[in-house]
């Protein structure tokens, strides 16, 4: 959740520390025209990918174990909710 948190305020400084800048990148050069300042260090820092690859890891692990819980339990559940071996088991 800390993750998608970050991506989808993409670095917005009112939810990470160092993110977009609070000022605008468009200012006035001397003649009124609108300018767009470049150039400047970025302050973001990406997310640690190898916490991401780790939490990718430990949700597919839990994933593959859910579903063996319920491959082993769905048939025979449902031959006791009907009353009927409708599967075997």
């Amino acid at each position: 959740m800390a993750l998608r948190g970050v991506n989808f305020h993409q670095w917005r400084p009112q939810s990470v520390g160092g993110g977009t800048p609070k000022q605008s990148m468009t200012t006035k050069d001397p003649a009124g025209r609108n300018m767009i300042t470049v150039g400047t260090n970025p302050t973001n820092v990406a997310p640690d990918h190898k916490a991401t690859i780790a939490d990718a890891d430990a949700g597919l692990d839990a994933l593959v174990e859910a579903a063996e819980v319920l491959d082993s339990n769905l048939h025979a559940g449902i031959n006791e909710l009907i009353g009927v071996q409708l599967f075997k088991t």
